[in-house]
């Protein structure tokens, strides 16, 4: 055996292994898509917003709250529509991507990613609902973008390294929102940065990195 043929070999066992610890099937369009997906619906969300507004709507502390409960409502429809369509997307392109490679869509390691991603999410699900709930409106935002940049975190040991990046991107922009609220405006603003900028430039990168066939010689 060849000093290239023995590289080759150790290259092929340790693609073999990564295959059998991490789930490597997930693809950088599912993030593209995703990201299109709330950028569209932030703005759909901002066409809400400046609706109300136009009727003297300016915070949850005014007169007429039927007017505001009327826009949480639109905004949390909204919400469950946009993650409806992005988990949708997310799901066709990884597992398009499984079924060229011949990978396995749901095997041990992606049960685990999943087990942990949904504890990661639920646990976030029920602290957005309870400051809805509470009228904690202005912290729905932030909160969304931290728990799903810890849950990024804690699965990305799981699949490919980058994961983790996204996940501290996340959490980052959380946080600064956390000091940057008046009403929902600036919210939206960092929610559109989060999940629909971030989304669209990991996924780009990922494609690029991982998924983009060879250039031709």
């Amino acid at each position: 055996m060849t000093e290239e043929q023995s590289i080759q070999a150790l290259h092929d066992i340790k693609r073999i292994m990564e295959r059998s610890t991490r789930f490597l099937s997930l693809s950088g369009l599912s993030g593209v898509g995703a990201g299109i997906t709330a950028l569209a619906g932030a703005f759909v969300a901002q066409q809400r917003i400046d609706y109300y507004k136009g009727l003297g709507l300016r915070n949850q502390l005014d007169d007429n709250a039927v007017r505001w409960d009327q826009l949480r409502l639109e905004l949390l429809i909204l919400a469950g529509a946009i993650l409806i369509i992005a988990f949708s997307i997310g799901f066709y392109f990884t597992w398009r991507k499984a079924s060229r490679e011949g990978a396995s869509l749901w095997d041990n390691t992606s049960r685990k990613m999943a087990m942990n991603m949904v504890l990661s999410l639920g646990t976030g699900g029920l602290f957005i609902l309870g400051s809805i709930y509470h009228q904690y409106d202005l912290t729905v935002g932030p909160a969304c973008l931290v728990f799903y940049g810890l849950a990024l975190i804690n699965v990305s040991k799981y699949t490919v390294r980058d994961v983790r990046y996204l996940g501290l991107s996340e959490i980052a922009l959380g946080l600064i929102n956390l000091f940057f609220f008046d009403v929902v405006g600036y919210s939206l603003m960092f929610w559109a940065l989060g999940f629909g900028v971030c989304h669209i430039l990991y996924g780009g990168l990922m494609w690029w990195k991982y998924e983009r066939a060879p250039a031709k010689v």
